[in-house]
């Protein structure tokens, strides 16, 4: 009898650690923390851009040096480049260009107020110029990085003279003013290019000018544009360019969609509501534009243009192009579908509290086949009852769940 006593009294602590571990590695039920995420609900396709553009054509050859920036707005005459004789003379010219708005920059903080009471202002310029830089160096937005440098330079160079560290930049000037003659001696074009049109200059040019044009590309059907996206229109390169000038700052964005996803956007056709257009090939370079049409063929396929109206070096570098379609972003609480209950009609889970499942309410704000958001920071009057908080533990699977439940 003593013997039974014994191995009973072994055996209790063996039973519970049993159950304890069957419940840890056993459980009848699979949990998932909600925690917020960012989507963007798009559709991604593949489509084609044109433009209205007119080539920059040189009449002689030579080496090409650039005297305007992509991207900058020009008017019909204005020179935008310059052929010289050789590859020296061109790089004096740019060395030229460089002095020169140096000289200009340092003229420019000697002249500007640099007392003492004036340390702030300069001080909170210098920052801001150096947060510009770190952030076109972040984005990779390498069009802007000379100008943002000379900027940054200038604001240091007032604040030498403001703190006393320098009280003038004459002889640095008169230094660099001799070497710029120097380089303008040997750096003389044998012949000036201007832009035959107004408009937008870019020096990028791929061919395709006048092979892509707005007035034909729009009347395209959809195998049309399924070609053409995939490069089959032919280029037209003309002879001797060195540039071009975009001359509307409005263009388009032709592409096919599936029917079904094509009338998600058929309520903004016409209308200033607009979608993002996000590229790919251009470290996501996101553009805003608007639904200009949409044209149904048969019973799955639909064309898709899009206008944007925003022009600058790096729209005027696309041609074709893989892109999201992008209707919003949305930022809420991520829920698997596989978590849903329907209770009197309303949405819910249950949330794990305490070893207890607690049913809550919810209103979806964005679903899929996967999952759905809830807000973040509910407001019944604006997205409806929302119950879950963020790192709820929501009850995936499990059996029997109701209200109150012991896990």
């Amino acid at each position: 009898m003593r013997y039974v006593l014994y191995l009973l009294i072994l055996l209790v602590p063996l039973f519970y650690l049993a159950v304890q571990l069957q419940s840890i590695y056993l459980r009848p039920y699979r949990t998932q923390t909600a925690v917020e995420v960012t989507l963007t609900d798009a559709v991604s396709v593949k489509g084609v851009v044109v433009r209205s553009e007119t080539p920059v054509t040189a009449a002689g050859q030579g080496v090409v040096g650039y005297l305007a920036e992509d991207g900058i707005r020009v008017s019909a005459g204005t020179q935008v480049a310059a052929l010289y004789a050789d590859a020296q003379s061109a790089e004096g010219s740019e060395r030229s260009k460089e002095l020169g708005e140096k000289i200009a920059s340092l003229q420019n903080a000697q002249a500007a107020p640099n007392s003492s009471a004036d340390l702030e202002s300069i001080t909170k310029k210098q920052q801001t110029n150096l947060y510009a830089l770190l952030g076109i160096l972040e984005e990779k937005n390498y069009g802007e990085l000379q100008d943002t440098v000379l900027a940054l330079t200038e604001s240091v160079d007032r604040l030498q003279i403001a703190t006393g560290r320098a009280t003038s930049y004459e002889d640095l000037i008169s230094r660099l003013q001799q070497q710029k003659n120097e380089w303008d001696q040997i750096s003389q074009p044998v012949e000036l290019c201007a832009a035959p049109q107004s408009g937008f200059f870019i020096s990028e040019t791929d061919g395709y000018e006048a092979a892509l044009l707005p007035q034909e590309a729009l009347q395209w059907n959809v195998q049309q544009v399924l070609e053409a996206a995939e490069g089959a229109v032919p280029a037209q390169p003309a002879a001797q360019t060195i540039g071009k000038i975009v001359t509307d700052y409005k263009w388009y964005f032709i592409c096919v969609m599936d029917k079904k996803d094509a009338e998600r956007y058929e309520s903004m056709v016409g209308t200033h509501e607009k979608v993002d257009l996000i590229f790919h090939s251009s470290g996501q370079l996101q553009i805003p534009a608007y639904v200009q049409s949409i044209t149904a063929e048969g019973e799955e396929k639909a064309k898709v243009v899009l206008r944007a109206e925003i022009m600058n070096a790096q729209a005027a570098a696309l041609r074709f192009e893989q892109a999201d379609v992008s209707i919003r972003t949305v930022m809420g609480l991520r829920i698997d579908k596989e978590a849903l209950h329907v209770e009197n009609g309303e949405y819910g889970v249950y949330v794990k509290r305490g070893g207890v499942a607690q049913y809550r309410r919810i209103t979806p704000i964005f679903e899929n086949e996967q999952y759905v958001l809830v807000p973040v920071t509910p407001n019944e009057e604006k997205t409806g009852i929302n119950e879950v908080e963020m790192f709820d533990e929501i009850i995936v699977e499990g059996k029997d769940l109701h209200d109150g439940k012991l896990l």
